[in-house]
């Protein structure tokens, strides 16, 4: 004799079956593009744009380009004890991403950028990682060809 299922019970298997598929879509889509997706430049001449591509120039690996947004000062004394371009490879094993938070103009000249790095690592059951964020205030100071960091940052 066949096995005859009630109407509520193809119900639940139903049920079950659009949130096995939904999971499975989901995950699939979540992880896609993640580690193609590099920020672009900025083209603007403010103190926020000076930080904000420097950092993009971190995530490329583009010592070059980096340089051009730290002061002459910084640049000298980086130069003197050779810890820009070590420092600067240093392995980045998690996702990124950058924030401004805060602008505080001080004068023509000066300014400190407020900003949050939020870092994922990957992992852990479920592969649910872990996320935190790091704060910073970074200064900045313009010379004759634009905003310039004006510390040793580096975004690692």
């Amino acid at each position: 004799m066949p096995l005859k299922m009630d109407r509520f019970t193809w119900i639940v298997v139903g049920l079950v079956v659009l949130l096995l598929a939904a999971a499975v879509i989901t995950l699939s889509i979540s992880n896609r593009g993640a580690a193609d997706a590099t920020p672009n430049y900025l083209d603007e001449d403010s103190p926020s744009a000076a930080v904000y591509n420097a950092y993009v120039a971190f995530l490329n690996n583009d010592v070059t380009t980096a340089r051009q947004y730290y002061s002459a000062d910084v640049l000298a004394q980086a130069e003197e004890n050779r810890t820009f371009e070590d420092r600067f490879y240093y392995g980045r094993t998690q996702n990124q991403r950058l924030r401004i938070l805060n602008v505080e103009e001080r004068g023509d000249s000066e300014a400190i950028v407020s900003i949050a790095i939020d870092r994922y690592s990957g992992g852990g059951i479920f592969n649910s990682g872990s996320t935190w964020t790091d704060r910073q205030s970074i200064p900045v100071t313009r010379e004759a060809d634009g905003w310039k960091i004006d510390s040793l940052v580096l975004f690692y």
